[in-house]
């Protein structure tokens, strides 16, 4: 099975958040308007439920 999934290489954390803030801005650059306000509703109500359960 293993040559089927291919290993995940082994990076840095700084070039894995350099990584992941280049797909946000390219995702912010070209998603709709109304696509950008969902990812926004959804990620408040992540936090405020992550808050919630830290109580």
């Amino acid at each position: 099975m293993q040559y089927c999934i291919p290993k995940q290489q082994s990076i840095s954390v700084e070039a894995q958040i350099q990584a992941e803030y280049a797909a946000l801005e390219k995702l912010l650059n070209t998603a709709s308007d109304a696509a950008l306000e969902q990812i926004a509703a959804n990620d408040f109500d992540n936090r405020l439920i992550m808050s919630i359960n830290n109580l």
